[in-house]
């Protein structure tokens, strides 16, 4: 009995490896695409072209990086990635760090969703990513668990509600300016607005945030200390 159970397995497990299509080099989009019901694994970035839309919807996409950055998923200017009902995974290196989010355990990935400037737009829904998420464009995150959110203050315009994020950075740079926040208290739900005079803006609606607050500082830039965050 033994022996046949072990051979199920392991023609199950071959299924499994042979489902996941697998795709070598970039894959680049240069025109509207819908995903829908993929499984699959690429070795190499994802690029999505500028004005295109990659729609990925109940899917299950990885990028396959065997070290921090060596693949992105880049969203060129006036490009937009949408992901609905999908997880978006990290390759399966060593070493990448994870957080508890409530019951729920999320890898921190070293590979980058890169909204490319102020007109890139990434709306995540449903969706579970371990990918970091780079704030340079606008980022709707919504009913979703995120390892890694990355906000810059120059133009990066992020809404989440909803959701749960293991790890944030906030960065400031550009003009000297004071921004006070207060009663945030990590791994709880918590709303947040802020804006900044070079155009960025940060709103957490009833979205939890795992790591301490104490780690998210302003960043000194060569030419002046930019901000000072306060946590009160």
């Amino acid at each position: 009995m033994s022996r046949r159970l072990s051979l199920l397995s392991i023609v199950l497990l071959s299924f499994g490896i042979a489902s996941a299509e697998e795709i070598q080099g970039d894959l680049v989009i240069g025109e509207d695409t819908v995903m829908e019901g993929k499984e699959l694994v690429i070795n190499g970035n994802l690029v999505i072209e500028e004005g295109k839309t990659l729609t990925i919807r109940n899917s299950e996409i990885t990028i396959n990086s065997r070290y921090k950055n060596e693949y992105w998923i880049r969203i060129r200017p006036n490009a937009t990635l949408i992901v609905e009902n999908s997880k978006l995974y990290e390759g399966l290196k060593q070493g990448i760090n994870e957080v508890w989010i409530g019951l729920n355990r999320i890898r921190l990935g070293e590979t980058v969703i890169a909204t490319e400037d102020e007109s890139s737009k990434l709306i995540m829904k449903n969706t579970i990513s371990e990918l970091r998420v780079q704030v340079d464009g606008e980022v709707e995150i919504d009913s979703s668990r995120v390892g890694i959110v990355f906000w810059r203050s120059l133009s990066g315009k992020l809404r989440a509600k909803n959701s749960e994020i293991g790890l944030m950075h906030i960065w400031f740079g550009g003009g000297p300016e004071r921004i006070v926040i207060k009663n945030l208290k990590p791994g709880s739900r918590q709303n947040l607005n802020l804006t900044t005079s070079e155009g960025g803006s940060l709103s957490l609606q009833d979205t939890t945030v795992a790591v301490s607050y104490t780690h998210l500082r302003a960043h000194e830039t060569s030419l002046h200390l930019v901000c000072r965050l306060l946590l009160e």
